[in-house]
C-alpha cells in the first residue's frame, strides 16, 4: 500500500465498491425472487393496479440495469451520468407513490394485509435495487468524488448543493454542513457538543437546542428520508442505512 499512488488507491477503492455493490444486486435480485415465491405459495392475487405499479418499477429497474451494463461494457469517456440519475429519481418517486397508495389501501381494506405486505416488500426490493445500480454506476465513473448520495438524497459537494428526488432544495451553510457531516458518517453517532463544536464558529453562542432546531428543519427538507435521522435518547443523534 506504501508504494501505491494516491491515484492508484482510489481505483482499487472504486473497483471494490463496484464489486461490492454488484454482489448487492444480486442478493436484491434473489430477495425478489422470494418474496415472488411467498406469493405464490401463499394464493395471493395482486389487483389491476397493484400489478401495475410493479410492473412499472420493474420497467425503471430494468432501464437502469440497461444503462450500468452499457457503462460496464464501455468507455466510461462516452457516458452520460444524467439519464441514470434521473432513472434512479424516477424509481424513488414511484416507490414513495406507490408506498402511500398502498397504506391508503390498507386502511381502507381494499386487500388483506398480507397482500399488502408482499406488495410493499417486492416495491421496496426494487428501490433497493436501484440504489444499488446507481452506486455501480457512480462508481465506475468516480463520481463519488465530488458527490455524497443516499437513496435520494444527493450532496454536490462542488457546488455545495442538495437536491432530494432530483429536486433541488434549499440548505442553510449550518443545515448543509451537518447534513454532509451525518452523510458522510452514517451510522456515528454524535452528541449535539460534537457537532457545536464540528459545524458552528468558536466566536458565535450558541446552546443544545440550536442543533434541535437545525436537526428539525434537516429532517423536512429531506422527506421522505427523514427517519434515517434518528435520535439516541441520550447520545445525540445519527444517520442510519
Amino acid at each position: 500500500d506504501a508504494h501505491l499512488s494516491d491515484d492508484t488507491k482510489e481505483k482499487i477503492r472504486a473497483m471494490l465498491r463496484q464489486i461490492g455493490e454488484l454482489e448487492s444486486i444480486g442478493d436484491s435480485c434473489f430477495g425478489l425472487a422470494r418474496i415472488m415465491r411467498r406469493k405464490r405459495d401463499n394464493q395471493i392475487t395482486f389487483n389491476d393496479e397493484q400489478q401495475a405499479g410493479v410492473e412499472q418499477m420493474f420497467t425503471l429497474v430494468d432501464q437502469a440495469l440497461t444503462r450500468m451494463n452499457e457503462l460496464l461494457a464501455g468507455r466510461r469517456e462516452d457516458y452520460d451520468l444524467t439519464p441514470s440519475e434521473e432513472l434512479e429519481n424516477s424509481i424513488n418517486g414511484c416507490r414513495n407513490r406507490l408506498k402511500q397508495w398502498n397504506i391508503s389501501n390498507l386502511d381502507q381494506h381494499v386487500y388483506s394485509y398480507d397482500n399488502g405486505t408482499v406488495f410493499s416488500d417486492l416495491i421496496n426490493e426494487f428501490e433497493k435495487n436501484g440504489d444499488y445500480i446507481i452506486n455501480v454506476v457512480e462508481s465506475r465513473l468516480r463520481a463519488t468524488r465530488t458527490g455524497i448520495r443516499f437513496k435520494g438524497i444527493y450532496i454536490d459537494t462542488d457546488a455545495k448543493t442538495v437536491s432530494v428526488d432530483g429536486e433541488p432544495v434549499a440548505f442553510t451553510k449550518t443545515e448543509y454542513e451537518l447534513l454532509k457531516m451525518f452523510m458522510m458518517n452514517r451510522g456515528m453517532v454524535f452528541s449535539r457538543e460534537d457537532l457545536l463544536q464540528a459545524i458552528w464558529p468558536d466566536d458565535v453562542i450558541v446552546n443544545a437546542r440550536t442543533v434541535d432546531v437545525n436537526i428539525t428543519r434537516i429532517r423536512k427538507k429531506i422527506e421522505p428520508y427523514a427517519d434515517h435521522l434518528t435520535t439516541r435518547a441520550g447520545f445525540g443523534y445519527s444517520f442510519q442505512e
